[in-house]
């Protein structure tokens, strides 16, 4: 596992400072005991690589129904000096992936129990944002201590004091969390502070070889007038726990996300416990409606479309990528679509193959989370732990707790009632209302959610990293009721971590299953066909509702990656049997996962069913057509668009070269496994990230005077060498080289064409007879290079939606001298057309009303009609 390791000391005794990583990790084949043909694994910024860049690493993967423990012991690969022995499970065991270390494991030192090594391994394999160190003092303490003289809460018996550590939240000096960069970026401009407050976060931290911790930290500004930087609880230490006490030592800590007011979709999950009658009375219904107007009324136009995702993109990359129901967890390389799309105002690539591709998908997910979330989006916040709270609960004598108010504190929203809800829900009291009061110790803190630990575990929630979506609940009034009066939610208990047993490799074996995806849509379901509340008999259980059954099994199921409890899969079967015999076929649930799915054709769904989240799908369905951008462009028509005055090493090209033939065949192998393994793209993915890695090592690449290429000639080098083919989307170079798009998008200016001529159209395919002459029709054009007679000139292609037989874009014509200013190679536009000359019209007397058209004007469609005639008659 070859790591590129960048030590940047932010001081001269090298006691602080910051560490870049990427790691690339070649995948063993277990079963078939050879390398993988398919793409390496590549991360950054993670704590195994920043912690051990010289050990060498590799992942060993078999199949996630494989239970032949045998298949994971150690393994030598041919001309490798040192075997390959198990050590960590890798951010990816659920499917099958497992982290080897040749000669000496190192999961040990972090995590001593095997165990352990498997269900927190991941935490070593995490990307953060970024990663610093620094040669600290710090604190151990106990988060659930309470002083043993008043019961007072006091996490640190060493020092006698309560630092207001929480489940899996530390604290830290302003000293360090401003090297950790924790400041938002976004502060309210209505509410200025003199100086501005450090921010939580989401972090992992690490001493070498000793201990590794994972969960969120704030400020304490108690810790400002001491020695100390950090305050870690026992709950945050995920392997070895160090006795409570005083240490110092060089620290490692990685910011995963920052706390920060964030947007997400509430999904299906949501709104399956809420009648359709109630959504339409809160307008829900009626704006879901207009929402599918404007996107199906953009179905035929690239430049509409293009607006619309525009927009669309705006909202998704403000909401979360780890939201368990977020379509928008890979959005960075859509995104690229978009970024493009809003930097080409001159229209140059919006008949782009890759971006007229990535448009279709856009818009298909745009279709799906109509389908899913309503088209509501709710805010999202980060979990944080304030005892404060407490005041406002009491834990009766059955254990259960009583609110008055069930209370928290947000910064970023105003006070008052509002609906709170998580992802995935186990039944509808994990939709709640709760009161925002700004009080407590994170009445400053921007982008959390504050709240006692009983009453986030009320929804399933910690400390260590969670979002809870919420929105002001007058925004929703029924829906608000509908949650005031529901039933009592069934009960269900978080039971105690349990110990994976068995040898190493057998833990490993059993750490694969995960049945939250299964329970959750027998969940769905059974809600679907209203048996929530059928009792059956349920094997080791006895007679059960079913709601009551599946929410503590999607609670175990969701645990079930950090404990050995098991499901009950004979009961799950019980259900699954009766929901087969009712009818109870959701097709909606698989098939929005589905890649036709709004792409090819409207969500299945069962027509017998009148459940809430059927009639939403059956609405968009309603409403949905098909994207009908019919372009026949193909990548060489683009060859001389950007880039074209940029000179190029032959060294270069020859590098791009390579790249891109080794792209296309790990591309094609991704896509047929992806075809032969139930939609598992995680190889595309991996693909795709693997290139997009490709640029930093490009632009380090010395040149013979030891000077170093620019970013614009490597991109001109991979522009050039990916426009070669006739076919595909010459996807590459958006992938490793964007931002270089995106800047010669921006650098390129061109007056806006009003009005062009076009000349020679009947050598073209657009070139009607005198008795059919073009008379204002709006048509769409693209401008190319030509070649005639050894000369090059620039030319429109064109197509009119009115054809019935010649679809798509054919040549019209050349674009006038006078018009070259305006009009670049790629240059796109809807415009309206007149035909202004024809064959014989200097001969009147061998005029016929078959003569071509010659000569049209195309006219911008801001002009109006009254322009265009005086234009006409004037001209």
């Amino acid at each position: 596992m070859p790591t590129v390791f960048e030590n940047i000391r932010l001081n001269e005794a090298g006691t602080e400072g910051q560490i870049k990583t990427i790691s690339t990790f070649s995948i063993w084949k277990c079963k078939e005991k050879r390398w993988s043909m398919g793409p390496s694994v590549v991360l950054r910024n993670t704590m195994l690589g920043a912690l051990h860049p010289y050990k060498e690493f590799c992942i060993g993967e078999i199949s996630k129904t494989d239970t032949n423990a045998a298949l994971l012991n150690p393994f030598k690969p041919k001309d490798f000096q040192d075997a390959f022995f198990l050590d960590l499970a890798s951010n990816s065991r659920t499917h099958g992936r497992f982290t080897f270390t040749a000669q000496k494991t190192i999961g040990k030192d972090y995590f001593g129990e095997d165990w352990k090594r498997i269900i927190y391994g991941s935490i070593l394999h995490t990307g953060c944002n970024r990663m610093f160190y620094r040669q600290m003092k710090y604190i151990i303490v106990d988060d659930e201590r309470r002083n043993p003289n008043d019961g007072s809460p006091q996490d640190d018996p060493t020092n006698n004091t309560h630092w207001d550590t929480g489940d899996c939240h530390a604290k830290a000096s302003s000293s360090l969390m401003a090297l950790l960069e924790a400041y938002s970026r976004n502060l309210d401009p209505l509410n200025p502070i003199d100086e501005e407050q450090p921010i939580g976060l989401q972090f992992r931290a690490a001493l070498r070889n000793e201990w590794v911790a994972k969960g969120t930290v704030a400020w304490n500004p108690a810790l400002d007038n001491t020695e100390f930087d950090l305050v870690i609880p026992l709950s945050s230490l995920k392997g070895n726990k160090p006795a409570l006490g005083n240490y110092e030592g060089k620290i490692l800590v990685g910011v995963v996300h920052e706390a920060e007011e964030r947007r997400a979709k509430p999904g299906w999950m949501l709104w399956q416990w809420f009648d359709f009658e109630t959504l339409e009375e809160d307008g829900i219904i009626t704006r879901l409606e207009e929402k599918c107007q404007n996107l199906a009324g953009a179905f035929n136009s690239i430049q509409n479309l293009a607006e619309i995702m525009r927009v669309d993109l705006q909202e998704a990359e403000e909401e979360l990528a780890d939201l368990d129901d977020n379509p928008d967890a890979e959005a960075e390389y859509a995104n690229i679509a978009a970024r493009v799309i809003q930097a080409d105002r001159n229209g140059l690539l919006l008949l782009h193959p890759y971006i007229v591709k990535k448009v279709k998908e856009r818009c298909r997910e745009m279709w799906k989370n109509l389908a899913k979330a309503a088209g509501v989006r709710f805010y999202s916040v980060m979990c944080m732990p304030d005892q404060y709270f407490e005041r406002y609960q009491v834990k009766l004598p059955d254990g259960k707790m009583q609110y008055s108010p069930k209370a928290f504190c947000s910064k970023s929203f105003n006070q008052g009632e509002y609906i709170v809800f998580c992802n995935p829900m186990r039944h509808w009291g994990d939709v709640q209302l709760w009161q925002n009061k700004h009080e407590g110790m994170f009445v400053n803190d921007p982008g959390v959610l504050a709240a006692t630990r009983e009453l986030l575990l009320e929804l399933g929630r910690d400390t260590d990293g969670d979002f809870v979506q919420l929105i002001k609940s007058n925004a929703y009034p029924n829906v608000r009721n509908a949650i005031a009066n529901f039933n009592s939610s069934p009960s269900v208990k978080k039971f105690p971590k349990v110990p994976l047993t068995g040898s190493f490799q057998q833990i490993a074996i059993n750490s694969m299953n995960d049945l939250t995806g299964v329970v959750a849509s027998l969940l769905g379901r059974a809600r679907a066909v209203r048996a929530e509340d059928k009792v059956l008999n349920i094997p080791g259980e006895g007679e059960m509702r079913i709601i009551d059954f599946l929410s503590q099994e999607l609670q175990i199921a969701v645990d079930s990656l950090k404990s050995a409890h098991p499901n009950n899969t004979e009961g799950l079967d019980v259900v699954k049997k009766f929901l087969d015999a009712v009818d109870g076929d959701v097709k909606w649930l698989g098939d929005l996962k589905s890649d036709d799915c709004y792409l090819t054709r409207p969500c299945q769904v069962n027509p017998n069913l009148t459940d809430t989240v059927t009639r939403i799908i059956q609405l968009v369905n309603s409403y949905w057509r098909s994207p009908d951008l019919k372009e026949d462009s193909s990548p060489q028509a683009y060859q001389n668009v950007l880039f074209s005055q940029v000179e190029v090493d032959p060294y270069q090209m020859q590098l791009a070269t390579e790249h891109r033939d080794s792209y296309r065949e790990e591309m094609g192998k991704a896509i047929a496994h992806r075809e032969q393994n139930d939609g598992d793209d995680r190889l595309i993915k991996a693909v795709a990230e693997n290139a997009r890695l490709r640029r930093d090592e490009l632009l380090k690449l010395p040149k013979r005077d030891g000077s170093f290429y620019s970013g614009e000639s490597w991109a001109a080098a991979y522009w050039r060498v990916s426009h070669t083919a006739h076919t595909g989307t010459a996807g590459l170079v958006f992938l490793v080289f964007a931002d270089e798009i995106i800047a010669e998008l921006n650098n390129t200016k061109l007056e806006e064409a009003k009005v062009l001529t076009v000349y020679a159209i009947q050598y073209g395919k657009w070139a009607t007879p005198r008795r059919a002459p073009w008379r204002g029709q709006e048509v769409d054009v693209r401008a190319y290079m030509t070649e005639s007679q050894g000369k090059k000139y620039l030319a429109l292609e064109m197509k009119w939606d009115g054809a019935q037989t010649q679809i798509g874009f054919h040549h019209l014509g050349m674009i006038g001298d006078k018009s070259h200013a305006y009009i670049l190679p790629g240059w796109t536009k809807r415009m309206k057309i007149y035909g202004v000359a024809y064959e014989n019209d200097k001969y009147p007397r061998k005029r016929t009303a078959e003569d071509k058209t010659t000569r049209v004007y195309l006219f911008d469609l801001s002009l109006s009609e009254e322009q265009i005639r005086d234009f006409l008659e004037f001209k």
